[in-house]
C-alpha cells in the first residue's frame, strides 16, 4: 500500500499496485500492470470499501507486465473531489 490519506466525511484513500502474480520472484511473471485506489468509509463500526483501477498505456514487458514504477502516489483536495494519481512509466 502506498500514499494513504484521510479526507472529509470520514473517508480514507490508499494506493496499491495491480499485478499478474503477486507471489512471483521474476519481474516478467510478477507483471506490474497499473495501480488501484481504495476508498474506505467508517460506518457503524466497520469500513465499507470501494476500488478503482488505473491501467496506463505504456510499453509492455515480455511476460505481460508494463514498464512502470511500483511507487504509486496520489494527492487530493480535502473533500476528495479533485485528485491526482502519479505513475512513472515508459510511453
Amino acid at each position: 500500500m502506498h500514499s494513504f490519506s484521510s479526507i472529509e466525511g470520514g473517508f480514507s484513500r490508499s494506493m496499491g499496485i495491480i499485478v499478474n502474480n503477486l507471489n512471483s520472484n521474476s519481474p516478467a511473471i510478477y507483471g506490474l500492470r497499473g495501480a488501484s485506489m481504495t476508498k474506505g468509509q467508517f460506518i457503524a463500526g466497520s469500513f465499507v470499501w470501494s476500488v478503482d483501477s488505473f491501467i496506463p498505456c505504456v510499453l509492455p514487458r515480455w511476460g505481460g507486465g508494463k514498464y512502470l514504477s511500483d511507487k504509486v502516489l496520489q494527492a487530493c483536495n480535502e473533500n476528495g473531489k479533485i485528485g491526482y494519481v502519479v505513475l512513472l512509466g515508459v510511453p
